[in-house]
């Protein structure tokens, strides 16, 4: 489209924009990125961009949590929906960015406590023996699941004890890991 106006640029058509302009996304992004439109195309889809209020947003945001989402899905759903108006901000689509202004929701921490060796032994005790390697591999590793099922023989340096991490495995999607391996 040509010929466009700041009354006819609909959130949705700001999100397809955005999403054809990060040819950079890991796949398991434009996954997490497809689903956070199927929750927000509802409510925002049709609506010009220029009417979207902070009101509006702030609304959204609580009625997700109300829904039953964590916090830190309905912050993700929203940090999204805050770059899809970023960018037209940037183009000079709209003025402001109506979920700039929206107060995340607090995220409680997880505090990280791994298994005892006792712990350990009990989980490998109750384990099938079909599963008791990958357990040991992520209890002795800190490599995360996803890592572990992408791994391949080649990854395995067995004369220097090492293993090279260099993809994740999410949703049946392989790339490249969060954190580079050293």
């Amino acid at each position: 489209k040509l010929f466009r106006t700041r009354e006819t640029v609909t959130f949705e058509q700001a999100a397809s924009e955005y999403l054809e302009a990060r040819a950079d996304l890991k796949a398991a992004s434009l996954n997490n990125y497809n689903n956070y439109l199927r929750h927000l195309l509802p409510v925002f889809g049709e609506t010009p961009l220029h009417t979207i209020a902070e009101v509006d947003a702030q609304k959204y945001l609580n009625s997700s949590r109300e829904t039953g989402f964590s916090p830190k899905h309905c912050n993700e759903i929203l940090r999204f929906a805050k770059s899809v108006c970023a960018v037209q901000v940037r183009r000079g689509v709209i003025n402001h960015n109506p979920f700039a202004g929206v107060k995340l929701l607090r995220e409680t921490s997880v505090e990280i406590d791994p298994f005892t060796q006792e712990e350990l032994k009990s989980v490998m005790e109750g384990s099938p023996d079909r599963w008791k390697p990958l357990f040991m591999l992520l209890a002795y590793t800190g490599m995360r699941p996803a890592e572990a099922f992408a791994l391949r023989w080649h990854d395995v340096d067995w004369a220097k004890s090492e293993i090279r991490i260099s993809k994740a495995r999410v949703k049946g999607f392989e790339d490249s890991p969060k954190t580079k391996s050293r």
